[in-house]
Order: C-alpha cells, then structure tokens, then sequence
C-alpha cells in the first residue's frame, strides 16, 4: 500500500512536470523547477543559460529580473532586462500576463516597497531629528529613483531630505530644466 502510494505521487508529478514544461527547453524547464524549490542560485545558473539557448524569449528575460536581478537589488540589470523583454514582445505572455503588463507592475512593487521605506526613514527622522536616519533616508529614495526614474514624487521628498541636511546648493530651476541643465542629487543628474 505505500509503495502504490509513491508510485501515484510519482506519476502525478511526473504528469504535472511534463504539463508544466510543455514548449519549454531543458535549461528553462530546469530553472522553473529550481525556482519552485526556491534555490535561487541554481534557478539563476539555469535562466542564465535558458536565455543563452532561448535569447528572443520575453519570458525568461522577465524571470531573470525579477528572480534574479530584483532579489539582489540589481535595480539597472532589473530594468534592462524588463526593457529588453517588453521590446521583444510587449504583448507576449509571461506567466500568464502581457510582458509590459507584469514588467510595470514588478517596478511598481518594488519602488512603492523601498519608497515606503524611505518615507518611514524619513518620518523617522522628523521624530528623532538624527541626521544619519536622514541620510539612510536619501540612500534608499536614491535607490528608489533607480528602480523607476519616472516618479516624480521620489523626486520631490528627495530634494526635501537634502534641504533636511542643509544642503541648499541643490535647487532644480525651470530655467535650468529649460536649458536641459541637469542638478546633481547624490550622483544623479536630473
């Protein structure tokens, strides 16, 4: 009775592997099956190579960002990778949804998760009035203009928290914009 019982398991899982992996090659097969198991350095090691064998596949290309580069908060390798996935094929599916779709929505995640957490930083610091939590604050508003440059309220309690620290050299003027001139805030120019 317990060997019939392995032996359905197995079967069953051996059907659901073989559905799961219809259409796929060995190396994405294999890098799905690693991130079901969640070993993320083998799934990395077989995207890697998935996309080697596979390097017009949207869908890998949207794993590797997110599973890959997003875990590590490689936030430039995370975007180029959505960005080359969405200009393969914007409409394509990957794991179940338009490329564009599920690409925008993993940077909306991830820039609403640190940007609340430099908001709560920066709160923090309003209470406390320390200026190293004001400075963790500026690091992660820093990262989260690199997750998604395009929102713009980053921006604004960024220059803020500069203000916070006293430094006043920072002003961005419509002049300046209208010139194409561009104000450094902690390394980045816009």
């Amino acid at each position: 009775m317990n060997i019939t019982k392995i032996k359905s398991q197995i079967l069953i899982f051996s059907i659901s592997a073989f559905l799961w992996s219809c259409g796929s090659t060995v190396e994405y097969t294999s890098a799905k099956m690693a991130l079901q198991n969640e070993n993320w350095d083998e799934a990395e090691k077989y995207l890697l190579e998935a996309l080697k064998v596979e390097p017009q596949n949207a869908e890998i290309m949207v794993q590797i960002g997110y599973h890959v580069h997003a875990r590590k908060g490689q936030w430039k390798e995370m975007n180029e990778m959505f960005t080359s996935a969405v200009s393969i094929n914007p409409e394509g599916k990957a794991l179940g949804r338009p490329v564009k779709e599920i690409t925008q929505n993993y940077r909306e995640m991830y820039w609403a998760e640190n940007y609340n957490k430099a908001v709560r930083k920066f709160n923090n610091y309003k209470k406390q009035q320390d200026k190293a939590i004001l400075r963790d604050a500026i690091d992660v508003f820093n990262e989260t203009i690199s997750i998604d440059p395009a929102k713009s309220q980053t921006y604004s309690i960024l220059a803020t928290c500069y203000y916070e620290l006293g430094n006043t050299c920072l002003l961005y003027t419509s002049d300046a914009a209208d010139e194409g001139l561009g104000v450094d805030l902690g390394g980045r120019r816009i």
